[in-house]
C-alpha cells in the first residue's frame, strides 16, 4: 500500500506564532514514537501573513487511525 500525506492548514492569530510551533514541535515528538509515522514538515504561505500548511507522511491509512 502507498504513504498516506495528511495536509491541513492553520491561520494563527497574531502573535501566536511561537506557541503553534512549539506546541506542534511536542506533537511531533510524539508522533515520531507511533509506528507508521515518517515525517511531518511546516509550510508558511508567501501570500497570507501567518498561515501555516502542515503536512505529515505515513505508512499507510491505519498508521493515520491510530
Amino acid at each position: 500500500m502507498d504513504n498516506v500525506i495528511v495536509l491541513f492548514e492553520v491561520t494563527l492569530k497574531e502573535g501566536r506564532m511561537e506557541d503553534y510551533l512549539n506546541r506542534a514541535s511536542k506533537l511531533k515528538d510524539d508522533l515520531s514514537k507511533l509506528d507508521g509515522f515518517i515525517s511531518a514538515e511546516r509550510f508558511s504561505s508567501l501570500n497570507t501573513k501567518g498561515k501555516l500548511w502542515s503536512m505529515s507522511i505515513w505508512k499507510n491509512e491505519a498508521s493515520v487511525q491510530q
